[in-house]
């Protein structure tokens, strides 16, 4: 029997049995929220299966899924494999590991507070709120069916009552009966004046039919108003809670800005260390960096290292003494002074005749007599040249 009513209820056609002074909105309002169901329904089951939330789990867990924890996981084990700790790479992969694990801590604190603040209320809704506004109509909707199929009832009964009536009045019969004066006055209520004349010709197994069918229209009529009014509230205040559920994606976005700023951070804070790191075991190698870059590293201006340069063409004593010195004592004079970087440079430029940014510096007040001076001397730079035969790697040989 309980299936049959659930097929009969299954069969019911909404459009067929819509309660009385239904207003046209709460339709709308139904759709909106089977369609509110749907999004969320499927927002949550494609969010899981594609893995870009873990559900159900604690922040610890969590970090253990994301990819920034992973990465950095990856470093430490190729750490691992390296014999020499002190080697650069290694202690720079220490330092980018520890920022992919902060990195990776940030992002298990967003997708803990995603699932607690975006997917447990949507959970809520699709499954427990929106799930039961659609039970309530079903509901809502098979009260009018019974009411209207009591009403059906009711009408059989009492044009049964009629038939019976008129056949025992064409026969003058009068069936015996009960009187009941609540029975009476009820069907009498119903039936109008005509009850008058039939009344004397009606069963009473007929007339306590038609009373009770009349009991169960009233009960139906009553089950389904209140029905309509409660479904009618939930309807009205779903719809007044939408923006509630819109803010809640405003939220997902709000928690995804935080993570990408916190990461930011991070990586802001570490980036500085790790150039300091690697500028400060940087190999300086001879001819390594252009002129400008090293200048700019040591604090020297070009006049300074052109002046060097003119001064020391420019002395005597000095050529001298680098007969008695082999190439790369030389090379160490000049680097105890201003750096062989810096000074071959500015004797590249100089042999190549592109004096625009050296002359353009004033540092110096005799600088322009000292450039003259040694343009004049230029013939003993052949000396350098003479020397460096006996090492043909010399960086000054390097110039010629």
């Amino acid at each position: 029997m309980q299936n049959f009513k659930y097929f009969v209820a299954s069969s019911i056609r909404k459009d067929d049995y819509q309660p009385p002074d239904w207003p046209i909105v709460a339709d709308n309002y139904e759709k909106d929220v089977e369609n509110s169901k749907n999004f969320f329904e499927s927002f949550i089951k494609r969010t899981i299966k594609l893995g870009i939330y873990p559900c159900n789990l604690d922040e610890e867990k969590i970090l253990k899924k994301t990819l920034e924890f992973s990465y950095a996981q990856v470093i430490q084990e190729s750490n691992e494999k390296v014999k020499d700790s002190h080697l650069l790479t290694v202690l720079v992969s220490k330092l980018v590991s520890q920022t992919f694990e902060l990195i990776a801590k940030s992002r298990a604190k967003y997708e803990f507070q995603v699932e607690k603040e975006v997917l447990k209320p949507f959970t809520a809704l699709s499954e427990v709120q929106c799930i039961d506004l659609m039970k309530k109509r079903k509901n809502l909707v098979r009260a009018c069916y019974e009411f209207h199929s009591a009403e059906e009832k009711r009408d059989s009964t009492a044009q049964s009552i009629r038939q019976i009536a008129r056949n025992n009045l064409e026969k003058k019969i009068f069936p015996p009966r009960d009187e009941d004066p609540k029975i009476n006055a009820r069907v009498a209520d119903y039936i109008g004046q005509e009850f008058s004349q039939l009344q004397q010709y009606a069963t009473s197994d007929s007339l306590n039919k038609l009373y009770q069918a009349l009991e169960n229209v009233e009960m139906a009529e009553n089950e389904m108003l209140r029905m309509r009014d409660d479904t009618l509230s939930d309807l009205f205040e779903f719809k007044a809670t939408e923006n509630d559920n819109a803010e809640i994606l405003l939220n997902n976005l709000i928690l995804h800005r935080q993570f990408l700023q916190d990461s930011l951070s991070i990586v802001d804070a570490k980036i500085p260390e790790v150039q300091k790191l690697i500028s400060d075991r940087r190999v300086k190698l001879a001819y390594s960096c252009e002129l400008v870059q090293h200048l700019k590293e040591n604090k020297l201006s070009i006049s300074y290292v052109l002046n060097f340069c003119i001064s020391f063409l420019d002395d005597p004593e000095a050529l001298k003494e680098t007969r008695a010195l082999n190439i790369m004592q030389a090379e160490l004079r000049l680097a105890q002074s201003c750096g062989n970087i810096a000074v071959a440079s500015a004797m590249k430029q100089y042999l190549r005749e592109l004096p625009i940014p050296l002359l353009s510096c004033t540092t110096h007040p005799d600088t322009q007599s000292l450039w003259s001076t040694a343009a004049k001397r230029f013939a003993r730079l052949l000396l350098y040249r003479s020397i460096s035969r006996r090492d043909s790697d010399s960086s000054v040989a390097h110039f010629f």
